[in-house]
């Protein structure tokens, strides 16, 4: 119990908020670019479906477009569903990160102070 006491001190010192924060930042970017990703390939695909209604107002075989077109369209179905994946994970601000890690901090340290029976009979609960 001693290390995972220190574990949690050590997660929920309100000094390590930069740190999270920056991290934070790091999955931030890697999200905006899947967002963006997602945004390019819809603006793609609006852009081939209109390309694919030009080629039959002049006289394409609608068959071959119509194929050419669903196709387009799971290709958007796919990016529209990237993106309002993107849109569910917004994240913590850095000043909601330091108002949950300030919340928290005082809960780690009566953990920390608790007895062994006490912290075992925590620990065991059921989530």
């Amino acid at each position: 119990m001693p290390t995972l006491d220190s574990v949690l001190a050590e997660h929920f010192n309100p000094g390590r908020i930069d740190d999270a924060a920056a991290a934070a930042r790091g999955v931030d970017e890697a999200a905006e670019n899947r967002t963006e990703a997602a945004r390019r390939k819809l603006a793609d695909c609006e852009s081939r479906l209109g390309k694919y209604r030009e080629a039959l107002d002049s006289g394409a075989d609608p068959a071959i477009v119509a194929g050419w077109m669903a196709e387009v369209q799971g290709e958007r179905l796919s990016a529209e569903a990237d993106l309002a994946e993107g849109a569910k994970s917004d994240p913590l601000t850095v000043a909601q990160l330091r108002q949950v890690v300030e919340l928290l901090a005082p809960m780690a340290q009566t953990l920390h102070d608790a007895s062994a029976e006490r912290k075992g009979e925590i620990y065991a609960a059921p989530p």
